[in-house]
This record gives C-alpha cells, structure tokens and sequence, in this order.
C-alpha cells in the first residue's frame, strides 16, 4: 500500500497574515492598532505573502529534483525521472538487499527463482542456519555449525532431473553469496528424499468401491507432496486424513515399506507406526496398493 503524499501548501495568504495578528498580544500587548494602516501589519503582510510562495514552492517537486532524488536511491545519475521509475526504485528499496535472516533468505531464494527460468518449478524454500546439508554423514549434517546457512529448495516435482535440481540450486546461490554475511557460508540444496511404500486396508461404502482406490491413492500421495521439512510420518496422521474420506468407513491397517528399515518406528508392542526423517529430508510417497475388505 502507498503512503498518502501530505499536501504542504495548505495555508492561504488570509490565513497567514490572521494567524500572524492573532500573535501579536501574547508577544506584545502594548501593539493595539492592528489595521492595515500599521506599519507593523504592513511587515505582516509582507512576511505572509513571502511565506505562501515558499509553502508553494516546497509543495512542488521539480523534474531535476526527482532526478536527484532517484539517483540518491539508484547511486545512478538518471537525466530524467518520472513517477515509474520513481515507485520502481521504492519498491526494489523494499526488497531484502542482505540475506541475515532465516526470513530473507528464503524471500531472495524464492525470488531469484521466480525471476528466471525455472519459475513455477520450485514450490518452497527452507532456512536451516547454523547447518551444512551438503556434509556427507548424517551426523555432520545435524551438527551446530555457527556460520553456516542451508537453504533447501523443495521441487513442485520430487522426481525432477539431477540437472536441473543443479541448476535451480547455483541459481539460487548466485543470488545469495554476494548478500551473505562476511566469512558466513551459504549451502543449497534439495531435499534428501526418503522413498515411503504405503499399503492401505480400509472398509469402504459398497456404493463407490470401484472408484476410491484411485481417490485414497490421490488424496494420500498429495498430503505428503506439502508435508512439513524434516517432520516424521506416523500413522495417526494418515487415519486423520483418511478420515476426511467421507465414502471410507474405517480403517483396518496400514503397513509401511522403506529402503531404510532403520528408520521404521515402532511401538513397544513391536508394531510399525511411522518412517524417521531428520532436518532436511521429505518423504516421497507411493500408495502401493489400496484393500477394500468388503470385497
């Protein structure tokens, strides 16, 4: 939203020369005569039309002063300046120039796509700082670095070729390493994604069983396309989103299947209840089969 431009030049000539009289007894009450035959009024007249040209004149923004007022915000000397290029200046002012924050971090990364090729091809962008993702174990990845900055970018498709994941991330750092602070270092990377198999057996209406298999397999995939940076998946969160299926009755089970079986989480009982991720990583889920056990 603009900021209102306040109107300098709001006192008349009348309004001048009556504030300046209604002065006259606090400052000196032996001054009755206030007519205009008084040489004193005549000095009040005058200094009341000397200051309506100079509110006029502060009022009015020459061309030459807005050239100069632009370079003063471009450090560019401009001939010329009109009122486009003049809100074109603020709003770039506005922009974060230094990356210092997790904040602007993510807001230069977020722009630095949008303006080039690859727009519409990054759906988010991670701040992590005090953490290097590009560390090859997972311990170092997790450890406090004070200095450094990841940013993980997240594909709007978490299968996009490693070339162009390449080129997302140099652009991104292009934009970030003259804006970091001096002797910080910045990191950016994707996520590391964990590949999560699900097997879903639910009691669904004998009315629409034909067709719920692909609508679980949808409704389930595009939950954990926007989950939560480093958040572990548990199966209480999936029987809450099943449950918004209005044409699932129940469900009877769901079973977990992963590269990693390290990363299982169990109960006490010894039962599967979720896949571990740390900081950094994403599930990428596949619904591998969906049971209706009414059939």
């Amino acid at each position: 939203m603009s900021l209102n431009v306040p109107t300098l030049d709001d006192r008349t000539y009348a309004d001048l020369v009556r504030e300046g009289i209604e002065l006259i007894p606090a400052s000196a009450p032996g001054w009755t005569n206030h007519n205009a035959s008084d040489p004193g009024i005549t000095l009040v007249e005058l200094f009341a039309y000397l200051a309506e040209i100079h509110l006029y004149r502060v009022d009015r923004v020459s061309a030459e002063s807005k050239a100069r007022f632009l370079k003063l915000l471009t450090e560019h000397h401009h001939r010329t300046a009109d009122d486009r290029q003049l809100h074109a200046a603020v709003v770039e002012m506005r922009l974060p120039s230094r990356a210092v924050s997790e904040a602007d971090f993510e807001s230069l990364a977020m722009n630095a796509v949008k303006q080039g090729s690859h727009s519409g091809k990054v759906a988010r962008v991670h701040c992590y700082s005090r953490r290097n993702f590009e560390a090859a174990s997972v311990a170092e990845r997790q450890r406090n670095r004070p200095g450094h900055t990841t940013v993980v970018f997240v594909p709007v498709d978490s299968r996009l070729a490693e070339t162009e994941i390449a080129t997302i991330a140099q652009v991104i750092k292009n934009t970030l390493e003259p804006r970091r602070l001096l002797t910080s270092r910045v990191h950016v990377v994707s996520p590391r994604y964990v590949d999560v198999a699900i097997r879903i057996s639910a009691a669904i209406a004998e009315s629409r069983a034909s067709t719920m298999a692909k609508k679980i397999r949808q409704n389930v995939e595009e939950m954990y396309r926007s989950w939560p940076l480093g958040r572990s998946v548990y199966t209480s969160d999936l029987y809450r989103r099943l449950a918004t299926i209005h044409e699932v009755q129940r469900v009877l089970k769901i079973e977990w299947t992963t590269d990693d079986a390290t990363r299982l989480l169990k109960s006490e009982t010894g039962e599967v209840v979720g896949v571990q991720l740390e900081a950094g990583e994403l599930p990428r889920v596949t619904v591998s089969g969906v049971s209706d056990m009414h059939s």
